[in-house]
């Protein structure tokens, strides 16, 4: 399930180790970040903007692409958040995200078991959310200060968009999956509005990545830079909504 946290993970001097979402390692005080797979429609994703993630961050899906760039962003911010925890099922397989976590002290690489990639590829990540609901209950108000649920979607999942020029792009699965996505978060919405917990879907752009090929016209720098503006941003009133990587509402 998408959303950003505070919670803290009792590390070992093992700087990367596997885990499950059930692992009794995820005390409460974490920050999630999602962005999306190339095998599924989502990856977990969360200056000011620094600050606003609190004392820790976990990104999924951060061995390469929009994930891996999240990482590098906070990881090299004067403010960045004590603990940085980058998720991935194969992060053996990154260099850069290696070399981040040598250069970097605060940044812990956690391989995702078989069951973890599992429950993240069927947004079926209900695993977290006592994780979630207790940092929600030590403060007030929406936002990433306390608790939230972030999905990495695409505008290609809008149901609106399709039509015309914006249906151009002829994925059928892809733009399912988004929309499915786009519904998942509107659902979070409605039962978890009443804890605190923030949910929202993103858009981030058309990204010069492994997935968006060579021809997208942003960069992951700007998408991510975009990105993070964004969330630094959200409050109350954004709840259940649709935005874009420049704060724009997109319609369903």
């Amino acid at each position: 399930m998408p959303r950003i946290v505070r919670i803290v993970f009792k590390f070992t001097s093992i700087s990367e180790r596997s885990i499950t979402p059930t692992d009794p390692v995820c005390l409460p005080e974490l920050t999630l970040v999602t962005e999306p797979s190339t095998s599924s429609s989502l990856r977990w994703i969360s200056l000011n903007i620094m600050a606003s993630f609190g004392r820790s961050v976990l990104v999924t899906g951060s061995s390469r692409g929009i994930g891996l760039q999240l990482v590098k962003e906070l990881a090299k911010s004067s403010s960045r958040p004590e603990k940085i925890i980058a998720t991935a099922c194969n992060p053996s397989g990154s260099t850069d995200l290696q070399e981040l976590a040598k250069a970097y002290p605060g940044v812990h690489i956690v391989r995702l078991g078989e069951s973890a990639c599992t429950y993240c590829n069927n947004n079926n990540n209900y695993a977290f959310l006592p994780l979630l609901q207790t940092a929600a209950a030590q403060s007030t108000g929406m936002g990433l200060h306390r608790a939230a649920i972030i999905n990495i979607s695409s505008i290609l999942g809008s149901i609106t968009h399709n039509w015309g020029e914006g249906a151009n792009f002829k994925s059928y699965s892809y733009r399912t999956s988004k929309a499915a996505l786009n519904m998942v978060t509107r659902c979070l919405a409605a039962d978890l509005g009443s804890d605190g917990i923030l949910c929202v879907s993103l858009h981030p752009g058309w990204v010069k990545t492994d997935m968006g090929g060579p021809l997208a016209p942003l960069t992951v720098e700007e998408s991510v830079s975009g990105l993070l503006a964004v969330l630094s941003s959200l409050t109350d009133k954004d709840h259940g909504g649709f935005k874009d990587y420049c704060g724009e509402n997109l319609p369903w």
